[in-house]
């Protein structure tokens, strides 16, 4: 599959799956037909709409999954969903019951023995 293509499907299937909640594959593939893909890329429309009626052929046993997950769209959602879940890294640390008054008791009293 072309490079530039893929990059097209991962940035449009990104775009459509960040700005919706949880919608099923068959309507986010709607929503990418009815988005200006088809102008600003053809060739990702072409691949898009030819996924979604594997799909829709899929969904009635005339074809294999084998069939949908060698379409480029499926490489395009296993780009999107490779980078999941983000890796968690706490930017802060919630003070209640993590320090003992043991700890922080001799560098109060300085603090208040202090000159000011």
């Amino acid at each position: 599959m072309n490079k530039d293509v893929h990059q097209q499907l991962t940035a449009a299937l990104t775009t459509i799956i960040s700005e919706t909640n949880g919608i099923s594959l068959s309507d986010t593939l709607d929503l990418l037909l009815s988005s200006d893909l088809k102008d600003k890329h053809p060739e990702a429309y072409r691949q898009a709409a030819e996924f979604r009626e594997l799909l829709n052929r899929f969904q009635i046993n005339e074809i294999t999954i084998s069939s949908l997950l060698k379409h480029p769209i499926s490489a395009a959602l296993f780009d999107f969903f490779k980078g999941f879940p983000l890796k968690y890294r706490e930017e802060h640390i919630h003070l209640t019951g993590a320090i003992s008054a043991e700890f922080i008791y001799p560098r109060l009293k300085k603090l208040l023995e202090g000159p000011d």
